[in-house]
């Protein structure tokens, strides 16, 4: 069937009486051509769903809809803005307290943005005692491994908002959710040995892949999840410092009282990076519930 000017087609199948009148009866071609606008706007749709072959997740990534003739710097500002709205509206909104429970609670958060994107991110879901969401945090853009990844960089949200516990997330623009060996496994084992001892529990590790995920908590790597009732000391751990040079850090402790009872924790990894440090400090004892 030829394609047809807008001015050639009856009203009712024009697609600003569609958009008006039945909306979710519209095709994915019909919204490009609205988007689009003019007199060759259907024909012009047409050309651009063709580009990116019906996956308009390619749109600004693999494909530029200025590229396709009849379609100026304007118009293709329009479309990728729609698109980033639609992307907005799909994720969950966090006016109200969002609870993960699950490791499919922590995808549907963040999955629809982030198998869209072109490149790597590592981002941290942070969470209170409740595992509510407090904040998602992107930490890395990039090409993500065990020696470019700063484990200290992780938790320096976590200990400003004063998360009880964090997922940690990234993306494989391959939209293969497979683990890399042994990166993602390394990397993981890091967190989670820092995260033991600033006392911040790290739940799991998801790795997104187009419109699936993998769980390295349900993958079997360990995670170590404490007794849900334990006893602590108030104010027991304090922390002195996220990823520092061991000499900075020696240097740090050399201001303590000569007579103080403080002991040092130190976590480092295998390039010599202190990734975590914590000081033991006496005080009085007292009993919580650990309500997750």
């Amino acid at each position: 069937m030829p394609l047809h000017k807008i001015s050639e087609l009856p009203i009712e199948e024009r697609p600003a009486y569609k958009i008006e009148e039945h909306p979710q009866a519209m095709s994915t071609r019909e919204l490009l051509a609205l988007l689009v606008g003019g007199e060759n706007q259907i024909e012009i749709a047409d050309e651009l769903y063709q580009s990116c072959a019906g996956n308009l997740r390619k749109l600004g990534k693999d494909v530029i809809p200025e590229d396709v003739e009849g379609i100026g710097k304007a118009t293709s500002s329009r479309i990728l803005a729609a698109i980033q709205l639609g992307q907005k509206l799909a994720s969950p909104i966090l006016d109200e307290p969002y609870a993960i429970h699950s490791p499919e609670d922590a995808a549907n958060l963040v999955q629809y943005e982030m198998s869209a994107l072109s490149q790597e991110e590592l981002r941290v879901i942070l969470l209170n005692t409740r595992n509510r969401v407090i904040k998602v945090v992107t930490i890395y853009r990039g090409s993500l491994n065990s020696s470019h990844v700063r484990v200290g960089e992780i938790f320096r949200p976590a200990i400003k908002h004063n998360a009880a516990a964090i997922i940690i997330l990234h993306n494989h623009p391959s939209r293969d959710p497979s683990p890399s060996d042994p990166d993602d496994y390394q990397i993981t084992k890091e967190i989670i040995k820092a995260g033991k001892l600033l006392g911040v529990e790290v739940l799991d590790h998801l790795i997104i892949g187009g419109n699936t995920f993998v769980s390295l908590n349900r993958r079997g790597l360990t995670f170590d999840v404490e007794e849900r009732s334990t006893k602590v000391v108030q104010d027991k751990r304090r922390v002195v410092a996220v990823s520092k040079p061991l000499p900075k850090l020696l240097k740090d402790l050399e201001q303590l009282p000569p007579n103080s009872s403080e002991e040092v924790k130190v976590a480092v990894n295998k390039n010599g990076m202190v990734i975590a440090t914590t000081l033991e400090i006496n005080s009085q004892e007292r009993s919580y519930e650990n309500e997750r």
